[in-house]
């Protein structure tokens, strides 16, 4: 909603054309959304358009920091107010992240492991169905859109160059082979078996569910 808002006003001065989106899931698995859903919620609306790139960043929602504290994050009891106003020691600060680290953790995409309930509690991100619904539901290029892999995952943020090297070339070498199965997989399901008037079979991941 907030998108197609954003875009009506650009479109208002005249800048509508400019305002695309860089579609980063790690954000909407925190606002407790789907990828499909929000894919198909702009189809609908006839915005499939917006999305211009992605971001390709996971999540890891930690369970326990959500029975805790619930999506708002933590919000008081952190360590970054001292004596009833913001702390003066940047150290302290740092400590607003709780707000999110307590209930989450950046994922790099390849890195983490994942309960199959996890895909259906939309707890992290399933990235086949992400690269699938893309191609069905948004109007892309899809050559010429990027995947732009964002490397937040904090243990693994190594500032030696070598040793960081191969942690990024597996990802990156995870992102191209995720996204070339969802372009087999569309390319079997909607156009060969399409031609031959053969059925999917199956559902698979559906949007709105609840």
């Amino acid at each position: 909603g907030m998108w197609i808002a954003l875009h009506q006003i650009c479109e208002k001065a005249g800048v509508g054309d400019q305002f695309r989106i860089h579609y980063d899931p790690s954000h909407a698995i925190l606002m407790g959304q789907d990828t499909r859903s929000l894919f198909q919620y702009l189809k609908d609306k006839g915005y499939g358009f917006l999305i211009g790139g992605f971001h390709v960043k996971g999540q890891v929602i930690h369970p326990e920091g959500v029975a805790a504290w619930g999506y708002g994050g933590q919000t008081v009891q952190r360590g970054d107010w001292k004596d009833g106003k913001p702390s003066d020691n940047p150290a302290d600060q740092a400590n607003a992240w709780k707000k999110q680290t307590v209930l989450c953790e950046h994922e790099l995409p390849g890195t983490a492991r994942h309960d199959p309930l996890a895909y259906l509690q939309n707890r992290t991100v399933d990235w086949l169905d992400h690269q699938l619904a893309a191609r069905e539901l948004l109007k892309l290029d899809v050559e010429n859109t990027h995947l732009v892999v964002e490397h937040e995952y904090p243990p693994a943020r190594i500032q030696d160059r070598e040793k960081l090297k191969p942690v990024l070339q597996g990802s990156i070498a995870f992102t191209r082979k995720i996204d070339e199965a969802a372009a087999c997989m569309y390319a079997l399901q909607h156009e060969v078996l399409g031609s031959l008037d053969i059925p999917v079979q199956g559902k698979g991941r559906e949007a709105y569910r609840s």
